[in-house]
This record gives C-alpha cells, sequence and structure tokens, in this order.
C-alpha cells in the first residue's frame, strides 16, 4: 500500500518481534519491519524513515530509552534533511554510556572506523578466564583474543555470566583492542561460565 505506515520494530525477544511483524502485516495500513538491536534499530531509522518505532528498553547492546532519546535529536535537527552517518553518530555520540567511551572519550569514531568503514570479520576468544568468590559476588578475569583484525580495531564486547538455573546475565563490556585485551569484572554469586557477545550483536566471522 502506497501510503502505509511505516512501523519499525527492536527488540531481542524473536518470538515477539515475529508476531508483532505478522500481526501488523494482516493490517493494509501497516508495512512493519524488525531488527534485534539499538545498532540495527538506529540504522533502520536512518535508512528507512520509519512513522513508528516500537523500542525494548533492555536491548543486548544499549538501553532502548537512550537510542529513543537520541533519534528525537535527529529528528529535531534534520527532518527534511539528508543526514550523513558521521552526523548520526555524533548524535548518538552525545548520550554515549560509559561502557561505550573507548578511551574514556564521548566519541564513536572507533566504531565509524573500523566497522562503517572498515572491512574486518574478527574472531573473538576468551581465554584464562578465572573465577575468585567474594562474599557478595564473583570476579572473573581472563583475556579476549581478537583474531584475523587489524592491530587497530576496536570492538565493544558484551561479556555475560552464567549462573546454574539462570539466563545469561551481562556483567560488562571490555573494549577488544588489538590481538589480546585484558579484562576483570564482578559477576553474580555462582557464576561458572563467561560467554562473549550470546545475543550476536557483533558482526564476526564464522566459528
Amino acid at each position: 500500500m502506497a501510503n502505509a505506515r511505516k512501523i519499525l520494530i527492536v527488540d531481542d525477544d524473536t518470538d515477539l518481534r515475529d508476531t508483532l511483524v505478522e500481526q501488523l502485516s494482516l493490517h493494509d495500513e501497516f508495512e512493519a519491519s524488525a531488527v534485534d538491536t539499538g545498532a540495527k534499530g538506529a540504522t533502520a531509522a536512518k535508512t528507512d524513515a520509519p512513522d513508528l518505532v516500537l523500542m525494548d528498553v533492555g536491548l543486548p547492546d544499549t538501553d532502548g530509552r537512550e537510542v529513543v532519546r537520541s533519534l528525537r535529536k535527529v529528528r529535531e535537527r534534520y527532518e527534511g534533511k539528508t543526514i550523513s552517518t558521521r552526523e548520526l553518530l555524533d548524535v548518538f555520540a552525545e548520550d554515549l554510556p560509559p561502557s561505550l567511551r573507548y578511551e574514556g572519550k564521548r566519541s564513536l569514531d572507533w566504531f565509524l572506523d573500523g566497522w562503517v568503514n572498515g572491512t574486518s570479520l574478527p574472531k573473538l576468544e576468551l581465554q584464562g578466564v578465572k573465577f575468585t568468590a567474594k562474599a557478595d559476588a564473583t570476579v572473573v578475569s581472563g583475556v579476549i583474543r581478537q583474531k584475523d583484525a587489524p592491530e587497530d580495531l576496536v570492538t565493544s564486547v558484551p561479556i555475560y555470566a552464567i549462573v546454574s538455573g539462570k539466563a545469561p546475565v551481562l556483567v560488562g563490556r571490555v573494549f577488544a583492542d588489538g590481538a589480546e585485551s585484558s579484562f576483570r569484572l564482578s559477576a553474580p554469586v555462582g557464576t561458572h561460565k563467561l560467554l562473549l557477545d550470546p545475543n550476536e550483536t557483533i558482526l564476526t566471522s564464522p566459528k
């Protein structure tokens, strides 16, 4: 339908995402599309210019409220105008959470250089993981190895903790900068395993 309202759904729950798209597609006045991360949502919003965005708060790569706040700024400043990828990232950098500030800088240059303009598909591996039990937490440490990538590639890697009987819990993000990057994080009591990016938010080479 030529005048259909475009609706973008951003949610990491596959079943919910598919159900919403299916239900909305039953109505000719709606044209629904969906993605599973905040980064993909920002790109889709720039490319498709949806009339409505349904954004999950607890996304695997960011807080959905931060994405919405940045999208509102984009609309206010660039409505009816052409916006470049650089301009889009600069707006998002204004409200960049600490976990995505490489070297403490409120900038997404590392993302633009390595992941927008770059072509690498790195392999990410955990090595030397140690678990140290404390009274109210488990301290986890180790090394992230980044293979098949240029030395200057910076990757924001989400690390999840596995506790028996519970869903994986995000314990933090580590910037993999170069071939090896060490980390030390606090995880829930009972953590016995770590996972790198289980929701596949990073574009990597096949394992």
